[in-house]
């Protein structure tokens, strides 16, 4: 107990009512517009893309928008997945993911990529109980709780810089930007 606190649980202890209004901890706030908003930012930006693509130009070659597309996203989460030296078949799961989990935010790349590592390479509970000492930092390269820790993160991570960065890039591959 910190010397902070003593002198409040001392007044608690003595005061005659000991029950507790625990109320206003049974109940969560309501999450702000902010956070409403912003897992929707994505794929709204996107959509003002399409509909720039629309509104300038029909002589759309999709072909090429798509292949950015797929192709941008894919590269950005495989190669986090290969910066977290996740397992190739981790790695090219993050690939494959990576362009349809950037259109919804409820999925993400990394959980796809981060389930085939654990899969491939199952830590045990030894390896959990020496990766939550958190010893050296080179355990999250190591030992297998670690990296799919890391695969996971990392991946989703480049999921993400995927995500924002292909707008930008298909806006200058189709001669928009």
């Amino acid at each position: 107990l910190g010397a902070g606190h003593l002198r409040g649980v001392s007044k608690e202890l003595s005061s005659e009512s000991q029950s507790i209004d625990s109320s206003s901890l049974e109940s969560l706030p309501s999450p702000s517009l902010v956070r409403k908003f912003l897992p929707w930012a994505f794929p709204l930006v996107m959509i003002g893309v399409l509909a720039a693509v629309f509104s300038t130009s029909r002589d759309i070659d999709w072909v090429t928008f798509f292949t950015v597309w797929t192709a941008s996203n894919a590269i950005f989460a495989a190669l986090a997945c290969l910066i977290a030296r996740g397992h190739p078949l981790a790695i090219l799961t993050a690939a494959l993911a990576s362009p349809i989990t950037s259109l919804n935010p409820a999925l993400a790349a990394g959980w796809f990529a981060g389930y085939v590592q654990l899969k491939l390479a199952e830590p045990t509970a030894e390896d959990l109980q020496i990766f939550l000492k958190l010893d050296e930092l080179s355990l999250m390269w190591s030992n297998p709780a670690g990296k799919v820790l890391f695969v996971t993160a990392l991946t989703n991570l480049g999921s993400m810089l995927g995500a924002w960065a292909t707008p930008l890039i298909l806006l200058n591959v189709l001669g928009m930007g």
